[in-house]
C-alpha cells in the first residue's frame, strides 16, 4: 500500500469539508505548506489532495501562485443548473420504478423531517442538510453508482455557488421546498416515473427562478 495514503485521503477529506461548510470561502487563496502544517500532513500528500479537489472543480490551479477556492459565474451557475435538473430528473425516473420499499420508506421519513424541522424552526443548515439527504436518497433508489457520482461532484461545486444560502433564505423558499419533496416522493411512491420526473423538474424551476431573480439584483 501506497504509505501516502492515509494521509492524502485525510488531507483531501479535511480540506474538502472546510470548503463544503464554507470555513473557507470561494475566492481564497491557498497554500500548500499553511495546509499541510494546519491539517498535519506531509507535503506531498496535501499537494495530491489539492490536486484532486482541483479535478472534483473545486480548487483552480494558478501557476506560480498555487490554487484557489473556484468561484462561479453567472455561466457556471446556469450549466450547473441544467446538467444536474438533466441528471436528477434522470434519478427521480428511476427512483419511481427501482427503489425499494425499505428506500421509499427512508425518503419519505427524510420528508417528514424535513417537515418537522421546518415546524420547529430549527437551524437553516439542519434544514439544508435534510434537503441535501433528500436528494442524495433519491439518487441512492436509482441504482446508478455512475449517475450518483456525477451528480454528487456537481453538488459539491454547487456548494461554491455564492446565491444558494441567499435562496434558501428568501421568503416562503423553506416551505416550498417542504411541499416540492413530499410531491415528488408521492410520485416515487406510486411508482409514477413521468410524474416523479415532472415534479422534481417544477422544483429545480422555482429554485433557478429564484436565483435568475438574485442574479439580475446583483448585477444592476
Amino acid at each position: 500500500m501506497d504509505a501516502d495514503q492515509p494521509q492524502r485521503e485525510l488531507a483531501y477529506q479535511r480540506l474538502r469539508r472546510k470548503i463544503q461548510d464554507q470555513e473557507i470561502l470561494p475566492g481564497t487563496m491557498l497554500s500548500q505548506l499553511v495546509l499541510a502544517d494546519q491539517l498535519g500532513v506531509g507535503r506531498t500528500p496535501m499537494r495530491e489532495a489539492m490536486q484532486r479537489l482541483e479535478y472534483d472543480g473545486m480548487l483552480v490551479a494558478l501557476p506560480q501562485r498555487g490554487w484557489m477556492v473556484r468561484t462561479m459565474s453567472p455561466r457556471d451557475i446556469e450549466e450547473t443548473y441544467v446538467i444536474r435538473t438533466r441528471l436528477e430528473t434522470l434519478a427521480a425516473r428511476r427512483a419511481a420504478t427501482l427503489g425499494s420499499p425499505e428506500q421509499v420508506a427512508e425518503l419519505r421519513g427524510l420528508v417528514e423531517a424535513q417537515g418537522e424541522a421546518f415546524a420547529a424552526g430549527q437551524s437553516i443548515d439542519k434544514q439544508r442538510s435534510l434537503d441535501r439527504a433528500f436528494h442524495r436518497k433519491i439518487w441512492e433508489l436509482a441504482d446508478s453508482p455512475r449517475l450518483e457520482q456525477m451528480l454528487s461532484q456537481l453538488v459539491d461545486t454547487a456548494i461554491l455557488d455564492p446565491l444558494q444560502q441567499r435562496v434558501i433564505t428568501q421568503p416562503g423558499t423553506l416551505r416550498a421546498s417542504v411541499a416540492a419533496h413530499d410531491d415528488i416522493c408521492q410520485a416515487i411512491e406510486s411508482g409514477d416515473a413521468d410524474e416523479a420526473e415532472r415534479r422534481l423538474a417544477a422544483h429545480s424551476a422555482d429554485y433557478w427562478e429564484s436565483a435568475i431573480r438574485l442574479l439580475s439584483e446583483r448585477t444592476q
